[in-house]
């Protein structure tokens, strides 16, 4: 009697699959999560059903000669969560920036965030948040997307 060779196939597939979902596991169990924002590991952006005043997106132009401060912060309602701060999306051109309170003076004071940075404003920053370009051609345009407690 001559066994089908077909279980054989069968059964090296079946195998294969096995040890490559195995390797694929882990491979995935050494990586760490994504870094949290501004040490909260759950976050969210505020939609309507927790918005008193305000939204959780705000965008901004930036000129390079008076400082901008950040654009006002939505505002929760009670019960809802914390604003905890911004993801800022850096676009157009590039920016100088402080966090200290301080108001940047000049295209060469503060911190540089190049076009295609993302800043993650925590908390207080975002009120002693100054900005301006850091050159003399188009204004930068700063994409702020609030985030809160409660994701």
């Amino acid at each position: 009697m001559r066994r089908d060779p077909r279980w054989i196939f069968a059964l090296v597939t079946v195998s294969a699959f096995a040890l490559a979902v195995f390797g694929i596991l882990a491979a995935a169990n050494g990586q760490t999560a994504p870094s949290a924002f501004c040490g909260y590991a759950h976050t969210r952006t505020p939609g309507p059903e927790v918005l008193d005043q305000g939204t959780g997106y705000a965008s901004q132009s930036v000129g390079n000669t008076v400082a901008s401060a950040a654009p006002t912060q939505p505002v929760l309602k009670p019960g809802t969560g914390s604003l905890l701060g911004a993801i800022v999306e850096v676009q157009q051109t590039g920016i100088r920036f402080r966090t200290d309170g301080a108001t940047v003076a000049s295209s060469y004071d503060g911190r540089l965030a190049s076009a295609g940075t993302t800043l993650q404003v925590c908390g207080s920053e975002v009120t002693r948040w100054s900005a301006i370009a850091s050159s003399t051609g188009s204004n930068a345009i700063l994409w702020w997307n609030w985030q809160t407690t409660g994701g």
